[in-house]
Parts: C-alpha cells; structure tokens; sequence
C-alpha cells in the first residue's frame, strides 16, 4: 500500500510561501536540509506546476531524487510529467513499484490528494515567522484529523510529524 506525505516548511500562520510564492523567509538550513533528506528518501517526490516553478526560481533546485511534476501543461526538465486524478497517479506509481511518495506542493496539489483520502502523514517545519498572506497547506475548507507521531525543536523551528487518522 502507497504512503502519501506532504511535508513543507510553513510559517507559524501556516503559510507555505509569501504572498509572492517566494521562499526568502525561510531561516534555518535545518529546513532545506530536513527537506532534501526526505526527497532522497522516497521513492517520488511529487508536486504540481505551480509548486515546481516556485522550487525552479528558489535555492531548493533541483530537488534530490525521482520528481514527477503532476500537470497537464507543465514542460519540466530534470522532471517526469504525469497527469491524472490523484488516485490514478498514486495508482499508476504503484504499479511501477512508487509508493513511498512525498507530496511537497502546492496547495491545489495538496488538496487533491487530501480531497481523495490518499494522504497518509504530513511534516511540517514551522518556522518563527507570521507572514499574514500566502498559500497555505491546504484550501480553505479541507478537514484532517491528525494523530502527532514526533515533535522537536531544531533551533528556531518546531519540526512535527503527524499520521492522518482516517476514519
């Protein structure tokens, strides 16, 4: 069975980027470090247009390991395209022998797959930030319960670890 997790650095508010999609906020190489660990250790890092493009123009490119950007117009380099619905492709991966996915955005992508009931944890490193705009983990409107697994200070920031808890 796949195991689907978001993981992102998010500001105390709960945003993923400034309201410019810029990742400048960002102060603790913890973070990227944490980050690019766990992309090395999936078996797919998987994000949407809008995310990749962001990723692209930060200093976290190129992202480590087998990145599939999910999108219908999307021409990556360094990157597979795949489009469907986020079951299909967690489906598809599977079948190709994929299925420790790490969803690393953006907020659309994100609620897709939480939308579908295919997310299986999120991680997030919040940093000591309140950035008042921006796109957050998730739309507006989406619901999940969270059980916390792991919690730490790492400098200024609070990594945490929850399981999805599906009813």
């Amino acid at each position: 069975m796949s195991t689907v997790t978001i993981y992102h650095t998010t500001s105390l508010d709960g945003r993923i980027a400034d309201g410019s999609g810029g990742f400048e906020w960002i102060s603790e190489q913890y973070s990227l470090d944490a980050f690019m660990a766990r992309c090395e250790q999936a078996d797919a890092v998987l994000v949407g247009r809008g995310a990749y493009r962001s990723y692209v123009e930060s200093e976290m490119w190129p992202l480590p390991g087998r990145l599939i950007v999910l999108s219908t117009t999307a021409q990556p380099e360094n990157a597979e395209v795949r489009a469907g619905s986020a079951p299909e492709l967690v489906a598809s991966l599977a079948d190709e022998g994929m299925e420790n996915l790490l969803l690393a955005g953006g907020t659309t992508t994100n609620t897709a797959f939480a939308r579908a009931g295919l997310v299986s944890g999120i991680v997030l490193d919040i940093q000591p930030s309140l950035l008042g705009e921006g796109p957050g983990v998730f739309e507006d409107g989406v619901s999940v319960e969270l059980r916390l697994r792991v919690s730490e200070q790492m400098a200024d920031i609070m990594h945490v670890e929850f399981d999805v808890v599906h009813a």
